[in-house]
């Protein structure tokens, strides 16, 4: 019989600290509420009535098997998808009800880390980091190299501020684009497949600084993914899609003990294959 992996869950120290300002006093009740959200593409349903909330200071992973509807689901957040019904709140307004202004002002609260970064290709490593800021809000030409090179820092690429994209791998590309979903100090973080492709000390140092957003600001964090070991690594809470529905929610523990073979199945691999899941350890 085939051993049966062993998923841990305990973060490492966490490198480096975070020195951003502080999030405003927020509102009661959670950051993202999604109430039965439908959207299909032409004949094809993706969100059938998928109902979830992101706690404040919460990492909140989401994970469910390809089509399942989860980066459709992001893109919503963001108001890059309107719902064919249901709504989307944010900070307890529902971002489809409002006008343009007030849309941009709960957008300026939202980071997204792109899957593959989203990096413009014409564009230095630094240009890439500032380009919200020089398209929003515009500060001195020195307030923006400050912000630009401490977030560069945060994510140790300080010394690659002139590399074009091209000029640098998978893994710099995902921590520039991470670099430039904070510029702006977000309140809460969007990431999309962040390990997706990654070695895994690159993987690490991406879960580490999730963890450091969460912990130092309480940043409340939906994070997509497929890579379980970075899910019990960094979730609070995990939720399930299926056929475009939350099919669970709960705690890292509340997964590992589920009795439900839809979970076992998606977290461990199939149960006659070899991740078979090792109730002893």
């Amino acid at each position: 019989m085939n051993p049966k992996p062993t998923i841990r869950g305990e973060p490492d120290e966490i490198q480096p600290s975070l020195r951003l300002s502080p999030a405003s006093l927020a509102p009661s009740g959670p950051a993202v509420e999604l109430v039965d959200l439908h959207k299909a593409f032409g004949s094809k349903p993706v969100l059938r009535g998928l109902t979830l909330d992101l706690l404040r200071g919460e990492t909140l992973c989401v994970i469910g098997g390809s089509g399942t509807g989860k980066s459709v689901t992001l893109k919503h957040i963001v108001g890059l998808l309107r719902p064919d019904r249901g709504t989307v709140r944010i900070d307890g307004t529902d971002i489809f009800q409002s006008d343009n202004g007030r849309l941009g002002e709960i957008r300026k609260k939202i980071g997204f880390l792109f899957q593959g970064a989203a990096l413009l290709n014409s564009l230095n490593v630094f240009e890439n980091v500032a380009l919200p800021l020089r398209e929003h809000e515009r500060p001195p030409e020195g307030e923006i190299r400050r912000q630009v090179m401490e977030k560069l820092a945060l994510v140790d690429l300080a010394d690659a501020a002139e590399k074009m994209p091209d000029e640098i791998s998978g893994g710099m590309k995902k921590r520039v684009g991470l670099a430039r979903a904070i510029i702006r100090n977000p309140e809460i973080m969007l990431y999309d497949e962040p390990t997706a492709g990654l070695d895994p000390i690159m993987a690490s140092t991406i879960n580490a600084l999730v963890l450091d957003l969460q912990k130092k600001l309480k940043v409340s964090s939906l994070v997509v993914t497929h890579d379980m070991s970075s899910v019990f690594r960094i979730a609070d809470r995990i939720a399930m899609l299926l056929e475009g529905r939350v099919h669970k929610v709960g705690t890292k523990e509340e997964f590992r003990t589920s009795e439900d073979t839809k979970v076992q199945k998606f977290i461990y691999g199939d149960s006659e294959g070899p991740l078979r899941r090792d109730a002893s350890r």
